[in-house]
């Protein structure tokens, strides 16, 4: 049976994300239950009309990461998202990059996909649980479901150290200069949060599957057919 395919897309301009990405990646093939895709978001600023436009790459990207594109989420049968906390909510270019998607894709095209997330704060009180929810918000008007890490890990229940990660997802407090480096626990949890990720994937049927059975009942609800929706 083919293995469905896994994107791991992160902030190309945080650092920490690229780390906590990295971990991901390996915990995501460690059991070759998943195919594995590491894109950025990418540098781009998006008009009032919508359409995206490249800005400067020298600060934002990764430039040995390819980028992510709207293609990319339409073939993706799951994602782990890396993102920043921007005041409680993503960057610009995150952001811009999804009021991009909702105008490019179909009623219908994302459901039956899974996602997560992974995050970075500049402390331990610096927004990582409303970043996530609101980042969760976002997902659910595609259609997404959410694979949160719950409290499933030994880590999760430390005090006695900075632990940048909750029930949501794995992630990593930087300092407000980003001074501080991700710590072996925080890499472990984004470890263990790809491995566990791909073990739900690949445990979930195809999305073509789950997409014919939602789309069935949305014809029937919205009285259209299935052509209409996707």
């Amino acid at each position: 049976m083919a293995k469905q395919t896994v994107y791991v897309v992160f902030y190309g301009a945080d650092i920490h994300l690229r780390k906590l990405a990295n971990q991901a990646v390996l915990g995501l093939t460690k059991n070759g239950l998943v195919e594995v895709r590491l894109r950025q978001f990418p540098a781009v600023r998006y008009t009032n009309c919508g359409n995206p436009e490249l800005q400067s790459p020298s600060c934002l990207q990764d430039k040995c990461t390819a980028v992510f594109t709207i293609d990319d989420l339409k073939r993706g049968d799951a994602f782990l998202f890396g993102l920043p906390s921007n005041m409680g909510t993503m960057p610009q270019q995150v952001r811009g990059f999804w009021d991009y998607a909702a105008k490019n894709i179909k009623c219908g095209a994302m459901i039956g996909k899974i996602a997560g997330a992974f995050f970075t704060t500049a402390t331990q009180s610096a927004s990582h649980e409303i970043s996530a929810q609101s980042f969760i918000a976002t997902l659910f008007q595609f259609g997404l479901s959410y694979a949160p890490l719950g409290m499933s890990h030994p880590h999760l229940f430390c005090t006695d150290e900075v632990i940048g990660a909750s029930i949501y997802g794995s992630g990593t407090v930087s300092s407000i200069h980003c001074a501080r480096q991700p710590s072996c626990k925080e890499l472990d949890l984004a470890h263990y949060q790809g491995e566990t990720f791909a073990f739900i994937v690949s445990r979930t049927p195809i999305v073509t599957k789950r997409k014919s059975v939602c789309l069935s009942r949305l014809s029937r609800i919205f009285g259209v057919s299935r052509g209409n929706l996707i």
